[in-house]
């Protein structure tokens, strides 16, 4: 005896979390997981026999620890710069003076009057 479900009843089958939309966000690590990877990889396989003492098995381990820390690192790191980018050096440095101007009055608690903005009090 087989039990057949009709086709309205048919369940689809579960996407896993590797193909919905959050892998689009995983996908610059792991892209540079494996460039990591593969250059860690060459950098230190003439180092086999002597660092390593000609164990393969803590040769990956190596390899694939320091692919994973440099695949979200570098990212990090190249997001933090582009982002700064944009910024140019009088730019930085008037924003720089602005903040030091700041600071004594926000610690002070009161609030500062730039000389071009006072107000006359004559009446």
């Amino acid at each position: 005896m087989s039990f057949s479900t009709p086709s309205r009843m048919r369940v689809r089958p579960k996407l896993n979390e590797a193909s919905g939309p959050a892998s689009d966000r995983k996908m610059p690590a792991s892209i540079s997981n494996r460039i990591w990877g593969a250059v860690v990889f060459i950098a230190l396989s003439p180092q086999i026999d002597t660092t390593f003492h000609g164990d393969m098995e803590l040769f990956t381990w190596i390899v694939s620890g320091t692919a994973a820390w440099l695949g979200w690192t570098i990212p990090f790191l190249v997001a933090e710069w582009w982002l700064e980018r944009d910024r140019s050096p009088a730019r930085r440095r008037a924003t720089t003076a602005r903040n030091a101007a700041d600071i004594p009055a926000r610690l002070s608690g009161a609030e500062r009057v730039r000389p071009d903005r006072a107000r006359s009090t004559v009446g």
